[in-house]
């Protein structure tokens, strides 16, 4: 149970601010992210251990304390984002309407539009920067959150040619996002099978997949890994909630439609979509020049776009 104490111990608030308030946004927010980020067992696990401690074992006992303190600073920082979208309006009948006034015998305008996307964006980062802290905090104690290992986002974490956020961050920078790289694991493998298979035949694809540790494969993996990267946020871009910010890679919040954060416009889409297209495009080419210098290690190579004419059936075209 997230109370005002709580509240307060993680945004910087004015005391007559009534935290009552945050209550729906942090119904939202713990609907929307919790089960995902933590899986069903482990966010069980610590809902009980908030009511009683004495089903976890005494050494798990502050490692599921920080555990909670990220969680729930996670979570307030989403449902003020949330809210942030339609604080200071009143719905009624006539729709919204702006709230001025006096509050505690203070006289209180309204933020300027500019200060208001602001402090928007400063919760959608401190909101998304939570869960990379919660993510990264289980995954750096793992032994200590064996329940994590039942969640979906544990298997997209492990076993791939670009096997975590690290890799992935230095082929392309997603500012070290453990969020953003478990939203990119489906473009990832999209990459895989729609650019690289095609590119170097599926046998060899999978023979990489199974010796990411074998001396000739590890002389792949920079320009594979690039190329899987670049094509991945390409991707990402066209089809997810992906953007492409001056520092970097990220996200933006789903489930919320009130997001008065400023996207790139389609032009400026196209322009990044392209760019990163063409740079895996490139990679993809060393890739293969480097495979074809190296034929006999590489034998189940076959380029798959490259199908052969069969000149017996076909007709001479009169060019005038």
């Amino acid at each position: 149970m997230i109370d005002t104490t709580e509240i307060r111990k993680h945004i910087g608030v004015n005391i007559d601010f009534d935290c009552s308030v945050l209550t729906p946004h942090l119904n939202w927010a713990n609907d929307t992210y919790l089960a995902d980020i933590l899986g069903v067992e482990l966010m069980n696990k610590l809902i009980s251990f908030n009511g009683d401690d004495s089903d976890i074992e005494v050494l798990r006992i502050p490692f599921f304390t920080m555990l909670n303190s990220k969680v729930n600073e996670m979570l307030i920082q989403i449902a003020m984002f949330d809210w942030m979208n339609i604080s200071g309006v009143t719905i009624s009948e006539l729709g919204l309407q702006r709230i001025e006034g006096d509050i505690s015998g203070v006289t209180r305008k309204s933020a300027f539009h500019y200060q208001e996307k602001n402090a928007i964006e400063y919760f959608r980062n401190k909101g998304f920067n939570a869960m990379d802290s919660v993510l990264n905090y289980i995954i750096s104690n793992i032994i200590q959150f064996d329940e994590f290992k039942t969640a979906a986002i544990y298997s997209e974490l492990n076993g791939s040619i670009i096997p975590n956020v690290k890799v992935f961050n230095s082929c392309f920078n997603i500012n070290g996002s453990t969020l953003l790289f478990i939203k990119l694991k489906q473009f990832i493998r999209e990459a895989e099978l729609f650019d690289i298979a095609p590119s170097i035949g599926t046998p060899l694809l999978n023979r990489i997949k199974s010796s990411l540790d074998n001396f000739d494969i590890i002389a792949l993996l920079p320009e594979l890994r690039n190329a899987i990267a670049y094509k991945a946020i390409a991707k990402g871009i066209e089809t997810s909630s992906i953007n492409i910010a001056d520092d970097g890679a990220r996200l933006v919040l789903r489930a919320s439609t009130r997001d008065n954060i400023e996207v790139s416009s389609k032009p400026e889409l196209l322009a990044l979509i392209n760019s990163a297209n063409e740079t895996g495009d490139k990679y993809i080419g060393l890739l293969c020049k480097n495979i074809r210098a190296n034929k006999s290690k590489y034998p189940e190579y076959i380029d798959a776009r490259i199908v052969p004419i069969d000149i017996s059936q076909s007709k001479m075209i009169p060019l005038f």
